[in-house]
């Protein structure tokens, strides 16, 4: 048995057809490319910003760290400033009480120049006064004798044997001796009989330089 095939018929597109077609599906995918671009372009400006803040929190972070190490190294140097004017107010302190104490000192060294001074004025003979002249006096009532002469020979004679016997007894080793009169000083002895200071305050056995009026001294070698 044969068969016919009866050929199928073709309808002929029209111009223009396909386009009409495949026009809005071609317009939404360019519009999801254009979403998706512009996402993307978002996110890439948002990772930059985040970015940047973290770095500027980072910076902060460095510049409030050197902040607080400045502020303690402050407050130390201010400490060490209040320190040190404690330390220069207590060596103002004991350097005004050293110039006192010099000061004192040099008081008493002047008080004892001028006592010494007024001492040797007093012990000075004053020449102010003139000695009274013969002419003053009358002589008229006085009469001498050959033999008020002769005496005083005589007693010149005893002075000077009396002299010698005092230098052989010094020469002998028996000490010679003064006594302290008002105003004297140890160096106007020593002075007087060719002798240091020490050498009286040894001899006497005196731990200072303090004599008074009356005291023996011995002045001589014992």
């Amino acid at each position: 048995m044969t068969l016919h095939t009866q050929p199928v018929a073709q309808h002929p597109q029209k111009p223009g057809s396909f386009s009409k077609k495949f026009a809005p599906r071609f317009g939404m995918l360019c519009l999801m490319s254009a979403v998706l671009l512009s996402g993307c372009v978002s996110t890439g400006e948002y990772e930059a910003e985040k970015a940047k803040a973290l770095n500027f929190q980072r910076l902060l972070a460095q510049e409030e760290q050197r902040t607080d190490e400045l502020d303690a190294r402050l407050q130390e140097m201010q400490q060490e400033v209040s320190s040190l004017g404690s330390q220069n107010r207590e060596l103002t302190a004991e350097r005004d009480a050293l110039q006192d104490q010099v000061s004192q000192q040099q008081a008493r060294v002047q008080d004892g120049d001028a006592s010494d001074s007024a001492s040797d004025m007093d012990l000075s003979p004053d020449m102010s006064f003139s000695d009274p002249t013969l002419s003053e006096f009358d002589l008229s009532d006085f009469s001498f004798d050959e033999s008020e002469f002769n005496d005083l020979g005589i007693e010149q004679a005893d002075a000077g044997r009396m002299d010698m016997e005092r230098s052989d007894a010094t020469g002998m080793g028996t000490p010679t001796h003064h006594t302290v009169a008002k105003g004297e000083t140890l160096y106007r002895i020593s002075h007087t009989y060719g002798v240091t200071v020490e050498q009286l305050k040894k001899w006497n056995n005196l731990t200072d330089n303090i004599i008074f009026p009356g005291q023996r001294l011995i002045v001589s070698q014992p």
